[in-house]
């Protein structure tokens, strides 16, 4: 086959214009950081690559998950010890109002005493946790304890748990209820308070004993608390191990390996000048230079 100069001017430009898009590519690898741009680059990498990002942003929201379910668990736990230093200071002054050589003036002064922390129980009941409230079942957009005309508290919230999820699949119960945590407490202390101005010794004493009782109560939903805590923060620590295998897993699939993507451009920039060279030589003589 006769090779004519046209085929070789159409040749050289081939070559020209698939070294410039292979320098093209390895310009825009460096400016991306990824090995590919379209899902034609590369369709077995961009698919996993997909895959990755979805488990990526799951994970980050179970880890999300984990530290709000964590700090609400927190300020349930905080709540309830405060109810714990109250009843203990109730337990005290049950201690002191059963002591009948005591004067009337200052069991009476026990009663306030007993009226003011029930007030103090009642604000405990309404904890907030970044506008929820805390021990109203799934009802956290309204105060679950509402007091009524006559002093009377009643609990408006529900029994539902708040589920929260720790993976495909897996929750945990986070909240405790005001039904669990303050039962009748509120009823139980206008009654004390009441016992305490008619010093009815009899019910004094057995104050003292349902004070304990809701100690104990007490103490079983913190520990609860702080098993779940334990838990979550275990399982927080796991994903976050598992997010980052997902990124460097992810990086190794689509980011440049950069050092390698330079020399991968300086040598293709070389070919690519070796090219127009080349081409220059193989255009440049003319009929003219060869009548000479």
């Amino acid at each position: 086959m006769r090779v004519t100069n046209r085929m070789m001017v159409d040749g050289m430009i081939r070559n020209i214009h698939k070294s410039l898009t292979r320098l093209d590519k390895k310009y825009d690898e460096l400016a991306t950081g990824h090995q590919f741009r379209y899902p034609s680059d590369n369709p077995v990498g961009v698919t996993q690559a997909m895959r990755l990002k979805t488990s990526i942003a799951e994970t980050k929201q179970y880890v999300k998950n984990a530290d709000d379910a964590i700090l609400w668990m927190e300020s349930t736990d905080a709540a309830i010890g405060e109810f714990g230093t109250v009843v203990h200071r109730l337990k005290e002054l049950a201690v002191a109002g059963a002591n009948d050589t005591l004067p009337q003036e200052s069991r009476a002064a026990l009663a306030d005493e007993v009226n003011q922390l029930r007030e103090h129980l009642f604000m405990l009941s309404n904890s907030e946790q970044e506008g929820r409230y805390l021990f109203g079942g799934t009802r956290t957009n309204l105060p679950p304890y509402e007091k009524q005309v006559g002093g009377t508290i009643t609990y408006l919230g529900n029994n539902q748990e708040i589920q929260t999820e720790l993976g495909i699949g897996v929750t945990m119960g986070i909240n405790a209820t005001g039904s669990q945590v303050f039962d009748d407490v509120f009823d139980f202390l206008e009654q004390f308070e009441t016992d305490l101005r008619d010093s009815n010794y009899n019910s004094i004493n057995t104050a003292i004993g349902n004070l304990e009782d809701y100690n104990d109560n007490l103490l079983k939903y913190r520990a609860e608390i702080g098993a779940k805590v334990n838990r979550m923060e275990m399982n927080k620590t796991r994903l976050e191990g598992l997010q980052l295998n997902y990124e460097k897993i992810l990086s190794s699939v689509q980011d440049v390996d950069i050092a390698q993507a330079v020399m991968e451009l300086q040598i293709q920039e070389a070919i690519q000048q070796a090219a127009l060279s080349t081409g220059a030589r193989i255009i440049q003589p003319t009929l003219i230079d060869y009548i000479r």
